[in-house]
């Protein structure tokens, strides 16, 4: 399921973003240089969020996940147990 709503989400936010900031480009000239640094920064706070949900949450999810769907037998129960640990 997390999967799936990664896959939903993402392509419309990543198209939202991107025509936003070019429609800010085309629109240079009407817009004073206080409001393009204002929105360039706002754009890397968006990022830098997105960057923090995916290391912070998607990943240990993702990981945590497929130790518990795929069939690890090769690895020791043990180490599997710090590994899940680890990623809570």
């Amino acid at each position: 399921f997390l999967g799936v709503t990664i896959l939903i989400v993402q392509p419309f936010l990543f198209f939202f973003t991107s025509d936003a900031m070019k429609t800010l480009k085309q629109n240079s000239s009407s817009l004073s240089s206080p409001t393009q640094v204002m929105a360039r920064k706002m754009l890397r706070v968006f990022l830098v969020q997105c960057l923090g949900g995916l290391i912070c949450y998607i990943t240990p999810l993702a990981v945590m996940l497929a130790t518990m769907v795929v069939n690890c037998t090769l690895i020791p129960g043990w180490l599997l147990a710090i590994v899940r640990i680890t990623f809570l």
